[in-house]
């Protein structure tokens, strides 16, 4: 994979290097789409191991909605920062917003929801799908990581 661009403008900007992935954007659902679109055939390039377009699209989508909904209260005024890296089979991702933050612990320790509720999925999601899981002491920082496997 080389370097790979598209022109910055004050609401979206991406960059792809060898095994990196990052894109800043304005707090709006419509720019989750395009994000999404973008680092999923950045790790479809990728080659993981065992990689799965489904799966992956539910952790990034949730992640990246959670950052503009709940992290920036969709304030147009503030950005989200996504990164994907790729080392050998192990993929972080890291998902960053201007918001207040949350207990990241908190929600970790949960290994059940109410099904009742329209909210409070996110983390139990991405842990069932192995990743694992880190913050910064804020909470407005979020760190998943997965080894793939040849199966």
């Amino acid at each position: 994979m080389g370097n790979a661009q598209h022109p910055p403008t004050a609401e979206y900007s991406s960059r792809v290097e060898d095994g990196f992935f990052w894109v800043q954007f304005q707090s709006r659902l419509d720019l989750v789409d395009r994000a999404v679109v973008e680092i999923l055939a950045f790790l479809r390039a990728c080659a993981l191991p065992g990689y799965d377009d489904f799966e992956i699209e539910v952790v990034i989508r949730e992640g990246l909605t959670n950052s503009v909904v709940h992290g920036n209260q969709e304030d147009l005024g503030k950005k989200v920062v996504f990164e994907a890296r790729v080392r050998d089979n192990q993929l972080t991702l890291v998902f960053e917003d201007q918001g207040a933050g949350f207990d990241w612990r908190k929600k970790r320790a949960v290994d059940s929801v109410d099904a009742e509720l329209d909210c409070g999925r996110g983390i139990l999601l991405m842990r069932s799908y192995g990743y694992d899981l880190r913050g910064n002491a804020r909470g407005n920082r979020i760190e998943l990581v997965r080894v793939f496997s040849v199966e």
